[in-house]
């Protein structure tokens, strides 16, 4: 006899994130910086996704639905 375990809702296979490639000016360096971040829904579009620039190692906070950068601390060059 095969035992079959029972499907639980936590077990159960949940719909992947789809991925999107995403393009911004790092503040700091300049750098058109290349990057994929999660879809955005239609109730996300204000939300900010941290990303790391390969340049200056720094995490900067973009808005993929309008290119928006969060400059926290004010010294980003307006490039």
């Amino acid at each position: 006899m095969h035992y079959k375990p029972k499907r639980s809702p936590e077990n159960s296979a949940k719909p992947s994130a789809t991925i999107l490639p995403f393009s911004y000016r790092c503040p700091d360096c300049g750098w058109d910086v290349e990057t994929l971040v999660s879809e955005v829904s239609s109730s996300q579009r204000d939300a900010y996704q941290s990303t790391v620039c390969p340049n200056c190692q720094q995490l900067h906070s973009v808005n993929p639905t309008n290119g928006q950068i969060l400059v926290e601390d004010g010294l980003g060059d307006p490039w």
